[in-house]
């Protein structure tokens, strides 16, 4: 299995969190604010050619996270919108797209990232060095959330 990460286009990265994380919708309904932003990465998770993972990273901050990290809230980044297709989850090809995205924010001196992260892929998260911050909370459609940041610098 041949896993390669690399930039993708904002509209390959909506068909796929269209797919895995908004069932039913669009990928016109999953554009969210920031996408086209200069700042925004989006990256894509590649198994054997075909798309497996995407993430965004977007230049929104999170003015609690800031204060309780003590850095200026414009040097977070928010990952939203992570999703792999379910034929490739445990593969891997996740967590190579999630470190390849810390590594680049890391160049770019990002000091940490951040992510409403749902209940389900806490562990996920936890594994890769992040701490969660408040409490659950109801994100409809997609259900109970917490918030997750991790530090880069």
């Amino acid at each position: 299995m041949a896993v390669e990460v690399r930039p993708i286009t904002v509209d390959e990265a909506r068909v796929v969190r269209a797919e895995v994380l908004r069932p039913g919708s669009t990928a016109e309904q999953c554009a969210w604010p920031l996408d086209n932003d200069p700042r925004t990465l989006h990256l894509g998770g590649y198994v054997d050619g075909e798309l497996a993972t995407v993430a965004s990273f977007i230049p929104e901050p999170h003015p609690q996270v800031a204060l309780e990290l003590h850095v200026p809230p414009t040097s977070l980044m928010k990952l939203r919108g992570m999703a792999t297709r379910e034929a490739f989850r445990g593969t891997g090809v996740g967590s190579a797209v999630l470190l390849q995205g810390m590594d680049e924010l890391a160049r770019r001196s990002v000091e940490a990232v951040w992510c409403n992260a749902r209940v389900t892929a806490q562990r996920f998260y936890e594994r890769h060095g992040y701490s969660t911050w408040g409490r659950v909370f109801e994100n409809p459609p997609a259900g109970p959330h917490i918030v997750m940041w991790r530090r880069l610098l």
